[in-house]
């Protein structure tokens, strides 16, 4: 069995949950989430004032975002789950396919006798006896969905001992990799992520977002770090040798140490640049990524790719070089223009290509409210790409295989943009949105994908507003496509469908099939 990175616990109230997950967190050193502490820090009030105030759905829907919040992180981490949180379906789904569910289990009356001196439990009422069997009832598919069942009885450090041996996990832990914190108002609290070694800090902040910047620093200076703003135009061009280096030699005069750390605020390419900088500065200092666009929170910010473009194309100078942490602020998205809003959603619609069934069903059903910039559904629309992409990124890190998934769409995309000279004339994701087309077709052609798996994908790429066509002479995207593989000395390949939900890597495609997908999509 091999160790897992994601232990969550399920039980009723009384099983010992938080007791056991903080246990097993200190033995492990790794990451610890209360799902019900979550909820109730991010409401402002306790698990009973919430059930008295909002009701039961308003509680399941904030125990929702906490659990998508805890999987979104790439550190090891234990999960306390809130006991009926494995009782929704999607929910189940969730853990069993991103996390090890362990079931602590005890007798009524031992249950019973702990809950005695406890919490308030808004399910339990007056009668807890009567409500517990009932839960016990209620939840009993669910709970014997977890793969292992761990009897609660005994001291936590007992118990703590018997989960780690069923699951055959042992101290040292894991290595810690970047905390990810999403949602509004994280940035106020980005000081918390920062090394205790950090007293400077350069923060390589995009002058489009001058206001939130501005808060970033009164933020850290509060915090007692000496604050050196460079600020930026952020964009394609941005990402050149020339800037890079200026970074570089801005770093050198602010006289940053190895203990200290580079905060990137921005969209995309501010994130690529500064990372960059940060892993070239005395041979790699820490960096935190601060995407600001809803693009690079959905996909750039994730998986430490950093770099910078050459004359030759798209990103071949860079490093793979990790973030601290990811801080993905939902409320600086109320003021991005409509169309880089819209274009990120390419980045999730290749998601829902690529990904889960349960990601596929999320963003069907709320494809409308994210267009209409519902800030609950954009949330978890973050949380949920994020949480997608770790689980690639910490498979193949250096994207030596399963990662070069994500490439979905991109291998015409990047072609595209390096023939408009990265100019923004078409962003990024109209880029992939027409790559996705592309590919597709050829999906159909060589791989047999269901035409009815493509028709959906060109359908949810319709109802964003994606052109189903440019005026690219497809001779020419060929040629363009040749040329930047050629530049890698990687040949092309195509990252295809088998059918939804099934990407497959390293395809090597005849030019004829190509240039016939490339003439269907970008006809006169």
């Amino acid at each position: 069995m091999s160790a897992p990175e994601r232990i969550a616990l399920v039980g009723l109230p009384g099983s010992g949950k938080s007791s056991v997950a903080t246990e097993l967190a200190r033995r492990l050193g790794w990451n610890c989430v209360d799902t019900d502490e979550q909820v109730a820090q991010r409401a402002g009030r306790s698990v009973a004032e919430i059930f008295v105030a909002e009701g039961e759905p308003a509680f399941r829907r904030y125990e929702r975002r906490a659990l998508l919040h805890a999987l979104a992180q790439a550190q090891p981490t234990i999960i306390a789950c809130g006991g009926g949180l494995i009782a929704d379906e999607a929910n189940r789904r969730a853990l069993l396919e991103d996390a090890r569910v362990v079931l602590l289990d005890a007798p009524d009356d031992v249950l019973l006798g702990r809950l005695r001196n406890g919490s308030v439990r808004p399910l339990l009422g007056d009668d807890p006896a009567t409500a517990l069997a009932r839960l016990r009832a209620d939840r009993r598919e669910a709970y014997e969905t977890a793969q292992v069942r761990v009897v609660s009885v005994g001291s936590v450090n007992q118990v703590a001992e018997t989960v780690m041996q069923s699951l055959e996990v042992d101290a040292p832990a894991l290595p810690r990799r970047w905390e990810v914190d999403a949602g509004p108002g994280v940035l106020r609290s980005i000081a918390g992520h920062l090394p205790e070694s950090t007293t400077r800090v350069a923060l390589v902040a995009d002058r489009a977002v001058a206001d939130a910047a501005d808060a970033v620093a009164a933020s850290l200076e509060s915090a007692g770090m000496a604050v050196f703003r460079i600020d930026v135009e952020g964009g394609e061009q941005l990402k050149t040798w020339d800037a890079a280096g200026d970074v570089l030699s801005r770093l050198a005069q602010a006289r940053l140490r190895r203990g200290d750390c580079v905060v990137a605020l921005g969209g995309g390419t501010v994130g690529d640049l500064a990372g960059f900088a940060a892993a070239s500065y005395l041979r790699g200092i820490g960096w935190i990524n601060a995407p600001t666009t809803l693009l690079a929170m959905v996909d750039s910010a994730v998986g430490g790719k950093t770099g910078v473009n050459l004359s030759q194309g798209k990103n071949l100078a860079g490093a793979f070089w990790q973030p601290l942490a990811i801080v993905a602020d939902t409320e600086v998205l109320d003021t991005l223009p409509g169309r880089a809003f819209r274009s990120a959603l390419a980045e999730v619609v290749k998601y829902a290509m690529i990904g889960s069934d349960d990601m596929a069903a999320f963003v069907h059903n709320n494809l409308g409210a994210l267009l209409e910039r519902n800030p609950d559904v954009i949330e978890e629309a973050v949380l949920r790409c994020i949480a997608a992409k770790t689980a690639v990124v910490l498979r193949d890190e250096r994207e030596a295989g399963p990662r070069q998934a994500l490439n979905y769409g991109h291998t015409v995309a990047h072609a595209l943009e390096a023939m408009g000279g990265f100019s923004g004339d078409i962003t990024h994701g109209e880029a992939v949105a027409l790559g996705m087309r592309v590919a597709g077709r050829l999906s159909v052609r060589e791989l047999a994908c269901p035409a009815g798996d493509i028709a959906v994908q060109d359908g949810l790429l319709d109802r964003c507003g994606f052109p189903r066509t440019h005026g690219f002479d497809p001779g020419a995207l060929l040629d363009r496509i040749e040329h930047d593989k050629k530049a890698t000395g990687s040949g092309v390949t195509w990252v295809l469908l088998r059918r939804r939900g099934e990407p497959s890597t390293g395809h090597a495609v005849d030019e004829t099939s190509v240039r016939a997908a490339l003439a269907e999509v970008f006809a006169p």
